[in-house]
């Protein structure tokens, strides 16, 4: 079970399944839901722990980058090659994983200590 909902999702990312050409609001719902899945588990791997209540601010990570990712699928449908002056053109980069998203979550990182001459099994 991923971090946030599909009605949350879709609710903070504003895009609809007729925007990203998806047959049926079903489709575009099942879709979100595996989103939200790797970025629950993207997010759980960041910080080394995973929640059974995730605290607001996982939540509100998860939704984001499942927002940001949508935003990205968006914007290459549209348009995904943007031109910086008359012969150059830079392709789009996804990045829904931010910077400023894992600076929210650098202070639920955990991390294993080791001290010399113990197992690590």
């Amino acid at each position: 079970m991923g971090y946030a909902t599909v009605e949350e999702v879709k609710a903070f990312a504003k895009i609809s399944y007729e925007d990203l050409s998806y047959s049926t609001e079903a489709e575009f719902d099942s879709f979100i839901s595996t989103l939200i899945d790797y970025a629950s588990a993207l997010v759980e791997d960041y910080c080394n722990q995973s929640w059974d209540t995730p605290p607001s601010t996982v939540k509100f990570v998860v939704i984001q980058i499942c927002a940001n990712t949508l935003h990205e699928i968006l914007q290459r449908k549209i348009n995904p090659i943007i031109q910086q002056s008359e012969f150059q053109l830079r392709l789009l980069v996804p990045n829904a994983f931010t910077d400023e998203l894992k600076r929210l979550l650098d202070v639920y990182k955990s991390f294993e200590i080791y001290r010399e001459g113990e197992s690590t099994t």
